[in-house]
């Protein structure tokens, strides 16, 4: 089920952080250990789902 990753696989991680700071943190400690080639802050999402039979913000 589960193919072993290589530089030509590249995969996508998205992570919610408590805070900016927290994110940024997270991101440049990823960097240095070389554990992703490019780090992508966002803020601000405004997010709709479906929940329960009702439309949710």
């Amino acid at each position: 089920m589960f193919r072993k990753l290589n530089e030509f696989h590249p995969i996508l991680v998205t992570c919610s952080f408590a805070d900016a700071a927290s994110a940024r943190a997270a991101a440049k400690e990823l960097l240095e250990a070389k554990l992703a080639a490019c780090v992508s802050l966002f803020s601000n999402f405004d997010s709709l789902y479906h929940w329960h039979d009702i439309t949710e913000r």
